[in-house]
């Protein structure tokens, strides 16, 4: 799996997560390459947040995948559809 750092932050402060549950987003992460903040995802993600109305670590996830010619698969395609060359599947859509 290729994931964000941002996705990474998201999973681990989950709240409601039991102990069992960290532990296996844990080994999920520990098994993904994680994808940290660097220039080009900066400034993409920059540019996402100057032309389209998005939370940052959404704009930071999107610019991850973008810089990296990957599809985004994600639940939350709303927040992600107004992005015109970002390429988005729902997983619970398949």
């Amino acid at each position: 799996m290729l994931i964000s750092i941002i996705n990474r932050m998201e999973l681990l402060s989950w709240n409601e997560a039991t102990s069992e549950q960290i532990q296996v987003l844990e080994a999920f992460i520990n098994s993904s390459i994680v994808f940290g903040l660097d220039e080009k995802i900066i400034l993409k993600a920059i540019d996402i947040r100057k032309n389209i109305r998005l939370k940052l670590p959404d704009a930071i996830i999107a610019a991850t995948a973008l810089t990296n010619g990957l599809i985004l698969i994600t639940r939350n395609i709303s927040d992600f559809k107004n992005i015109p060359e970002l390429q988005i599947i729902d997983p619970w859509n398949l």
